[in-house]
């Protein structure tokens, strides 16, 4: 019947081979082992199949009944002694990688926090900034910020300190992003600290304070400087930790003493398997060639996550245009759109009505209703604003809903 008619095969799109999805770890072509590593693999794969050579021979020799020799005896010391470093080898190393994949980590999050406080004030500031040159002039300074932690921790930048900081000036200057009298401020700086950094959030700071002087209503200045010096603070904070973490890195002694205990603990593999293994040795010194010293050649490139060495080291400049992406990105947004919502609550684009005042005054004429709506939080404009309310209302137009010009005004400036 049409029913149990079978259809013809076809090959899942999923498990096609035009189609495979597969994890990079696992797609051979993305795989790249450390040069390394691999040669050091081959070596002891070599050693082992040539000590596989001598000692089978030997080995023979003993069980038909002749004479232990002195090669005999070698191999099986090299077998009980590769069976007691290799606790203390994986201990050092299990610590000496948890340590630095700590530190690897901990600076992504590090830099993450400054490229995400930035775009967070960019937002800050979109809702609060009316004036399209105040926030042309606070985003140049934030991303001029930014700029300089990203410089700061470029290897390619900070690979000649004595002309670091021209460069990045001159940089700065070919981009925008600093003006002539500024960059005469941060030439005497280093870009070892988070001086350069500190001064522009400061002038960031110094013309946000003029921007709300002008802009933001006085109620809403306490509030909104909280929010943005935390952000600045969070900001400033996270760029001076990478710098600490970058200027204090591993002893050196210790990885130093670390590499030569897994190269010696790797090339005395083949003489430890061997006698136990015999052939099964030689595929089993490249496992272990490819864990110990392979972990260890990894851990060494982790030292520095912003080093051009490996391919998985952090593009800061990817993060310094993301970041600039995204706050322009906020600002075009905010200064070509009208806010959503803007025709519903009247005219003015949210202006408060005098329907919504009167409103908004019945509601907080109680001690609960100013509570709810804030007012506590400067206790002597509470008492005032009580006694003005008081008074509005204890008026006839007051009781019946309907204020005269003057009461609206004063209760309008009392919403205020």
């Amino acid at each position: 019947s049409t029913s149990l008619r079978r259809e013809p095969w076809r090959p899942c799109p999923l498990l096609s081979l035009n189609n495979m999805r597969l994890p990079r770890l696992l797609a051979m072509r993305h795989v790249k082992v450390l040069p390394d590593v691999w040669r050091m693999c081959a070596f002891t794969v070599c050693l082992s199949f040539l000590l596989c050579h001598i000692y089978n021979p030997i080995r023979r020799a003993v069980r038909d009944g002749q004479k232990k020799t002195l090669i005999y005896y070698l191999f099986q010391d090299c077998d009980s002694f590769f069976n007691m470093c290799t606790s203390f080898v994986t201990f050092i190393l299990s610590f000496f990688n948890a340590t630095v994949f700590t530190r690897w980590w901990k600076l992504r999050e590090l830099c993450g926090t400054v490229n995400g406080k930035t775009v967070d004030t960019t937002v800050m500031l979109s809702a609060y900034i009316k004036r399209r040159e105040d926030y042309e002039e606070l985003l140049r300074l934030l991303w001029l910020a930014h700029a300089l932690h990203v410089t700061s921790i470029d290897p390619l930048v900070t690979s000649d300190p004595e002309h670091a900081m021209e460069r990045v000036l001159r940089g700065l200057r070919e981009d925008g992003l600093i003006a002539a009298e500024e960059c005469e401020a941060l030439r005497p700086t280093t870009l070892a600290t988070s001086t350069p950094l500190s001064i522009a959030y400061g002038w960031f700071t110094c013309r946000l304070r003029t921007a709300m002087l002008r802009d933001v209503p006085p109620s809403l200045h306490s509030g909104l400087l909280q929010i943005v010096q935390a952000n600045i603070s969070a900001m400033r904070g996270a760029a001076s930790d990478v710098l600490m973490y970058l200027g204090t890195p591993m002893p050196l002694a210790y990885t130093q003493l670390l590499e030569l205990m897994v190269t010696i603990y790797v090339l005395m593999a083949p003489l430890g398997l061997v006698p136990r293994l015999l052939w099964m040795a030689v595929p089993g010194c490249f496992v272990v060639t490819l864990v110990f010293y392979g972990f260890m050649s990894l851990g060494k490139l982790m030292l520095n996550p912003f080093a051009a060495a490996s391919d998985d080291a952090f593009d800061t400049q990817a993060f310094l245009r993301g970041t600039r992406t995204a706050c322009r990105a906020v600002a075009d947004a905010t200064f070509t759109k009208p806010p959503l919502g803007g025709a519903a609550a009247g005219e003015g684009g949210g202006d408060v009505t005098p329907a919504a005042s009167r409103s908004l005054l019945q509601r907080c004429h109680t001690t609960a209703g100013l509570r709810n709506a804030g007012f506590f939080s400067v206790p002597q404009q509470m008492h005032e604003r009580t006694r003005e309310l008081d008074g509005v209302f204890a008026s006839p137009g007051g009781a019946s809903g309907s204020l005269s010009g003057e009461e609206e005004e004063a209760a309008e400036e009392a919403v205020e």
